[in-house]
């Protein structure tokens, strides 16, 4: 895989964090998704010290809004391999799930995949 580059995200904790770092373990270069661009740049340098063979770069955006993923599609042209990792959830019983929350989840779970897979 080396040579190769990655878009993975949600990729600052948890499970993207872990898939961002067997990648570059295995030459990829990564790019590193979160809002927070302090997170973000922690993982970063955390990764490329661990693995400095490969380029690990910053993707700081909200994914689900659409100016900072034209943004991004900008700084990030074309990847290699695209982990859509990002997603959200809290438990809640029906009763309380309002169309705004529903749309939020939608957005989050289903678009923004949707999009960076189109894109």
């Amino acid at each position: 895989m080396n040579g190769k580059t990655a878009l993975v995200t949600g990729s600052t904790k948890g499970i993207g964090k872990a898939i961002a770092a067997e990648l570059a373990q295995n030459g990829v270069d990564v790019y590193i998704n979160g809002r927070n661009r302090v997170a973000v740049k922690g993982i970063v340098a955390e990764l490329q010290g661990q693995y400095p063979a490969v380029l690990i770069y910053e993707a700081v955006a909200d994914l689900t809004n659409e100016n900072e993923r034209t943004l991004l599609f900008e700084k990030v042209p074309e990847v290699d391999i695209l982990v859509n990792n990002l997603g959200i959830y809290e438990l809640m019983s029906m009763s309380e799930v309002t169309p705004t929350i529903l749309e939020k989840y939608i957005a989050t779970n289903a678009l923004v995949g949707h999009y960076l897979t189109h894109y």
